[in-house]
C-alpha cells in the first residue's frame, strides 16, 4: 500500500492548528467558542478527515532513507 509522509497528512495539520489556537486562546484570554463547541467541531473535522483518508502515514525520514542506501 502506498504511504504518505507525515507532513502530507491533513489530519495532523488540522490538529496542529487546533493546538496553536489553544495556545493563542490561553495567551490572549480571548475565547470566542465554548469548550464544548470546540470539541464538537474538532471531532467533526476529524471524522470527515478520517473518512477521506486513503493512505497510512510513513514516519520515516526520506532524507535519512536515501543516505542509508
Amino acid at each position: 500500500m502506498d504511504t504518505k509522509l507525515w507532513y502530507a497528512s491533513r489530519t495532523l495539520w488540522a490538529n496542529a492548528l487546533v493546538i496553536i489556537a489553544m495556545i493563542v486562546t490561553e495567551v490572549t484570554g480571548h475565547n470566542p467558542l465554548s469548550a464544548e463547541a470546540q470539541v464538537g467541531i474538532l471531532g467533526f473535522i476529524n471524522l470527515i478527515l478520517r473518512a477521506v483518508t486513503k493512505q497510512p502515514i510513513n514516519w520515516e525520514n526520506p532524507v535519512s532513507k536515501r543516505i542509508r542506501r
